[in-house]
């Protein structure tokens, strides 16, 4: 009979060689990334697109390749290469595995407004700038992605949501006293507000000293 301490040490026995299989896996998946990016960055699109593919087969939770392939399919300056259909799962399997990487949300985010999809671009796009180190690298896309979906948008009732989400992304710009003055206007003019857009209002009006 064996005791309960031969069991553990024949499965940890066991299990060894899966890990060391895992590892190399991963190692072999990073490997092919990093020269799938050399490719991308040189612009050789169809290059970069077969090492990110590769690098996944090798690990399928390699976040960074897929999150790199997408934003590639979003964002090559040869529009033969770009599909914002293709990168779509890609960005959502990569956030899936990722969730607080402010610049995964941002390819998502980017994701979506290419397929049409301001709205729910410019609400990834805030959780994306509330995680960043630095909220300012996302202002200007959450200000734009909320800015056309409010012209495309059907429904009336996400106009002060949107409002609220523009003028979130615009304060990370330090606007000038006339800028914060008229978006104040504006927010005020969208109630009612939510939660998001009593804090931006309070934003505001702290920036222009409780005027």
């Amino acid at each position: 009979m064996h005791s309960p301490r031969s069991l553990a040490l024949s499965l940890a026995l066991v299990l060894l060689p899966v890990a060391a299989q895992d590892d190399a896996q991963r190692a072999s998946s990073e490997a092919a990334q990093r020269e799938a990016w050399a490719h991308h960055q040189a612009h050789r699109y169809a290059q970069a697109v077969e090492g990110y593919r590769a690098a996944i087969a090798r690990w399928p939770e390699n976040h960074r390749a897929l999150n790199n392939l997408a934003w590639l399919l979003l964002t090559a300056e040869d529009p033969s290469a770009r599909s914002p259909q293709d990168a779509l799962p890609l960005a959502e399997r990569a956030v899936a595995l990722a969730p607080d990487d402010a610049g995964i949300l941002d390819t998502l985010a980017t994701a979506h407004d290419a397929l049409g999809h301001p709205l729910e671009a410019a609400r990834l796009e805030l959780r994306a700038l509330r995680l960043a180190p630095e909220p300012a690298t996302f202002a200007p896309a959450l200000r734009d992605f909320a800015r056309r979906a409010l012209t495309t948008s059907p429904d009336p009732g996400t106009r002060p949501e949107l409002i609220a989400l523009a003028l979130r992304g615009e304060l990370e710009l330090k606007p000038s006293a006339p800028r914060l003055r008229a978006a104040l206007e504006e927010l005020e003019g969208a109630a009612p507000l939510d939660a998001l857009g009593h804090a931006v209002r309070a934003q505001l009006l702290s920036r222009l000293g409780g005027r």
